[in-house]
């Protein structure tokens, strides 16, 4: 199993975008500060099931 950890992103300072190997996880875990309060929960900044980041 290939897992892919994004840590303290703070898209509320700058957008994130991941590197394409995340693409390839067969599992993505957001820990940490990702944005400012329910923002963090709303973001999008998993790559999609066609390799495509959205």
């Amino acid at each position: 199993m290939k897992i892919h950890l994004f840590s303290d992103l703070h898209n509320e300072l700058e957008y994130f975008l991941p590197h394409p190997a995340a693409a390839k996880a067969d599992v993505v875990m957001l820990a940490g500060d990702i944005h400012e309060g329910i923002k963090g929960v709303e973001t999008d900044a998993i790559p999609a099931q066609d390799g495509a980041i959205r």
